[in-house]
C-alpha cells in the first residue's frame, strides 16, 4: 500500500489525509534537508511512510478514507499495468486485499458502494487479463500446473 499512497500523493493529493501531510511537514522541518523523508520529486519515501504507518501507529490515517473512490484505486492499477504489462491478476488481487486491510487496520469500514465498484472493476480486469493471455500465449491458466498422474 506504500506505493499506492505515493501514487495518490503525486496524482490525487487531495486524497491524502491531513494527518499524514502534517507529519511529513513536521519531520521535514525537524530534518531540514529532507534526506530520507522525501525523494527528489518531493514524494514521501518508502522508508518514511513505513515508519509512520507500520507498527501500532494507527492514529495517523494515510488517506482520506471517506473520499477514496474505486476510480482512484483503479487508476493506480492501470498505472501498474502500463508500467509492467506482464503482471497477473493475482498481483492486483493482492493489492485490493491490502486496501481492504488498510481500512480494517485503521478501524474504518469500506462503504458498500466502494466494495461493489471494486468487485465490478476487478471482474472486468480479470476478464481483460485472461483474454489478453489467451490471445498472446494461447494458454489461459496461471500459476502452477497440476502434477500428471504418472508422477504419483
Amino acid at each position: 500500500m506504500i506505493r499506492f499512497i505515493q501514487f495518490l500523493y503525486v496524482n490525487e493529493s487531495s486524497r491524502i489525509s491531513q494527518d499524514l501531510k502534517d507529519r511529513l511537514a513536521i519531520d521535514l522541518e525537524a530534518n531540514g534537508d529532507g534526506g530520507g523523508i522525501v525523494e527528489d520529486d518531493d514524494v514521501p519515501t518508502v522508508g518514511f511512510l513505513k515508519s509512520v504507518l507500520n507498527g501500532d501507529n494507527v492514529t495517523i490515517y494515510p488517506i482520506d478514507f471517506d473520499q477514496l473512490r474505486a476510480e482512484h484505486f483503479m487508476k493506480w492499477v492501470h498505472f501498474l499495468l502500463i508500467e509492467n504489462p506482464d503482471l497477473s491478476y493475482g498481483t492486483f488481487s493482492s493489492h485490493r486485499s491490502a486496501l481492504f486491510n488498510l481500512f480494517r487496520r485503521h478501524g474504518k469500514v469500506m462503504s458498500i458502494d466502494l466494495a461493489r465498484e471494486m468487485a465490478s472493476h476487478f471482474k472486468g480486469l480479470k476478464r481483460t487479463l485472461t483474454s489478453r493471455d489467451g490471445v498472446d500465449n494461447g494458454k489461459v491458466t496461471h500459476g502452477k500446473d497440476p502434477l500428471p498422474f504418472d508422477l504419483y
